[in-house]
């Protein structure tokens, strides 16, 4: 949210606010991140590039800027904002679920539950 300062270091953790994430800090790979010039990686043509490497935010604490959101994905292995950096919050148009699925027996009778954010 607007006003958090990020930070992650590798095999350690997330932190927001100086505060850890309740995460295994065994699944945070990669770079450390703690300025806006870490934020880095490939794009879908596989070409290597730094959002923030010509701007006057390079040296700068992640601090995430007033209508915007550091967003992480799911499995920490994606691309999300530590790759692309943060994002417009008026651009997100969705509602965040978790959905967990269950499959019994040979016939693959399924039990879906969604809970929505």
């Amino acid at each position: 949210m607007a006003g958090d300062r990020i930070s992650l270091k590798a095999h350690n953790g997330i932190f927001v606010n100086d505060q850890r994430l309740p995460i295994n800090p065994a699944t945070i790979d990669g770079p450390d991140l703690s300025t806006f010039g870490d934020i880095r990686g490939r794009n879908h043509s596989n070409e290597f590039y730094q959002p923030y490497e010509n701007s006057e935010l390079k040296q700068k604490a992640i601090v995430v800027p007033k209508g915007e959101l550091f967003v992480l994905s799911d499995d920490l292995h994606g691309d999300d904002s530590r790759t692309f950096g943060t994002l417009e919050q008026d651009r997100v148009i969705g509602r965040a679920h978790f959905q967990l699925v269950r499959r019994f027996g040979r016939l693959g009778t399924c039990l879906k539950i969604r809970f929505q954010v």
